[in-house]
């Protein structure tokens, strides 16, 4: 076995090279994703392209690509009339003559989630009553927040990452009441915060999340499914001069009738309204309430965080890793590159610093756009931390390795199939 081997590298030097660097790179690579360094450095690299290829807008690189989803999306926002500055709570009067106003023109509607914790006291208020009425009159087009605490910490793969109805307690005041409801609830990587995961439903079917209940004609989801990684894709940023990707309209405009009821009931025909803190709210002591450290906002609320995560469900554009198959495929084509540039090199007159910082910069440029791409069209998080590294060093890795091939073809007899290549690169 071994004998062949070095047979067929003395008499193929170039294509047992390609072959050895390709394995070696996915073999490093799979290695260096074990180390926490290596983490840490994949998630800045992918939070930062995330960031770069948010839509806030329609003038947005990717808002053509999701705006058959995008324009399924309908955001109203609770603004201030809603809001008792004292107590930094929702009033629960307009919030049902808001609804009141929604559910003729919501009738043709996918769905309407009211992101609003409903936590009603046995005896109900006047306010409770008139909200769980209003709540009625939207039927099954409703869906409504859970509370939920779960009792098990999750981990993203594996058995802990499951959850049965045995593992977390639920408010069961909205079921009572027969309302539907799901939860909300997203996770972060731990270390940095940022909330990048979901799970839209618990494992026995027991429980099904807010995105999952909305998600009309969404995927069915393997028994056992594991933590989602989100694709941030919609940030919806106001900008000066710009028109949003996904329109907000103002809880006051729909009270005051500034927005009349026809042309309300076009806005939410067949569409997903929320209804929520869509811009954000903070209280008289400048606190933000609602918000979520994203890779692409450190400030998202917590309705848009849904609105992506339904993003997610009906586009099926989760995050996903690239296995390491798709690196030895992507170092086979380096491996190819590495006679033509090694030949490239020695005609060059630049000096040996400037031919490397040259080629760093070029690979720096070259596999970001590859990671990119993949992520971009595929949603594919292809690692490239190893591929770049021992990129910097693989002409010298082929020279080593041409020479140790011709002292083996020497010593075999077997004719060198390089010398004419080397006779061209000497002129």
């Amino acid at each position: 076995m071994k004998s062949n081997f070095i047979r067929f590298w003395a008499k193929f030097p170039l294509l047992s090279f390609i072959l050895a660097y390709a394995w070696l790179v996915s073999l490093a690579s799979g290695l260096f994703r074990f180390a926490p360094v290596a983490r840490e450095l994949e998630l800045a690299l992918f939070d930062k392209i995330q960031s770069d290829m948010a839509i806030d807008n329609k003038d947005s690189d990717l808002y053509k690509k999701y705006a058959p989803y995008l324009d399924q999306i309908c955001l109203i926002n609770l603004d201030t009339v809603l809001i008792d500055p004292e107590t930094d709570r929702i009033k629960k009067e307009p919030l049902a003559q808001l609804l009141d106003a929604l559910h003729q023109p919501c009738r043709q509607s996918q769905s309407v989630l009211v992101d609003y914790l409903f936590q009603p006291k046995k005896t109900l208020s006047p306010g409770d009553s008139m909200l769980l009425a209003a709540f009625r009159k939207l039927g099954n087009k409703l869906v409504l927040p859970s509370q939920m605490v779960l009792k098990k910490q999750l981990t993203l793969k594996g058995e802990s990452s499951q959850v049965f109805r045995t593992d977390a307690q639920i408010d069961s005041v909205l079921y009572s009441l027969g309302l539907k409801n799901g939860y909300t609830t997203s996770f972060s990587d731990g270390k940095s915060g940022v909330h990048r995961y979901f799970k839209f439903a618990f494992d026995d079917g027991s429980f099904s999340s807010v995105p999952l209940l909305c998600a009309e004609n969404s995927p069915q989801l393997p028994t056992k499914n594991p933590m989602t990684e989100l694709h941030f894709i919609l940030r919806n940023q106001d900008k000066a001069g710009e028109e949003r990707a996904v329109p907000v309209f103002q809880a006051r405009d729909i009270l005051s009738g500034r927005l009349p009821k026809n042309v309300l009931a076009d806005l939410v025909k067949n569409k997903f309204v929320m209804v929520g803190l869509i811009e954000g709210y903070s209280t008289k002591y400048g606190v933000p309430v609602d918000v979520f450290s994203t890779p692409v906002d450190s400030e998202m609320t917590g309705s848009l965080l849904l609105a992506n995560a339904w993003l997610n469900l009906k586009a099926k554009i989760n995050l996903k890793t690239g296995g390491l198959w798709l690196i030895f495929l992507l170092n086979l084509l380096i491996g190819l590159t590495v006679k033509s540039k090694i030949k490239l090199a020695r005609r060059k007159t630049l000096s040996s610093i400037l031919n490397t910082f040259v080629q760093i910069l070029i690979s720096l440029i070259l596999f970001y756009w590859i990671s990119l791409t993949f992520l971009k069209w595929w949603h594919i998080k292809l690692s490239l931390g190893m591929t770049l590294f021992i990129y910097q060093n693989h002409g010298l890795m082929w020279t080593w390795w041409e020479e140790q091939a011709g002292k083996f073809a020497k010593k075999l007899g077997i004719p060198p199939q390089n010398a004419a290549t080397k006779n061209d690169d000497d002129n």
